[in-house]
């Protein structure tokens, strides 16, 4: 019982429980990421909140998985391997945006695909 009250206090400073800022996180900037993009686009955009991956967890970011519902996987070159945006994540990604009924998510991957020129 010791030990649970001691990790519960670690996390308490002047009566306060202590988090990570998210005020300067640019959804904007999550939302333009994509694969193949160097890891420090997703620096940029996490802003204060950044933290380099540690070393356990496989390039794997979630430091905005519960306030943002962002996580990204960095490949051993320092590009983004996979990116996941959840429930929480409330920005549109290129022209989906959570919520959306089926049918406009058809409509968005109709007008994106016929925007797009092959060469």
């Amino acid at each position: 019982m010791v030990g649970v009250a001691a990790v519960a206090l670690a996390g308490i400073h002047g009566g306060r429980v202590m988090a990570a800022s998210n005020e300067n996180v640019d959804v904007a900037a999550l939302a333009t990421l994509r694969p193949g993009m160097p890891m420090v686009k997703v620096e940029a955009a996490m802003g204060s909140t950044w933290k380099p991956p540690a070393p356990h967890k496989g390039g794997k970011i979630d430091l905005l998985e519960n306030s943002h519902g962002f996580v990204a996987w960095i490949d051993r070159n320092g590009l983004i391997g996979m990116l996941d945006y959840d429930h929480r994540f409330l920005y549109p990604v290129g022209e989906i945006a959570m919520g959306m009924k089926i049918e406009e998510v058809r409509a968005a991957c109709r007008l994106s695909r016929s925007e797009t020129t092959f060469q």
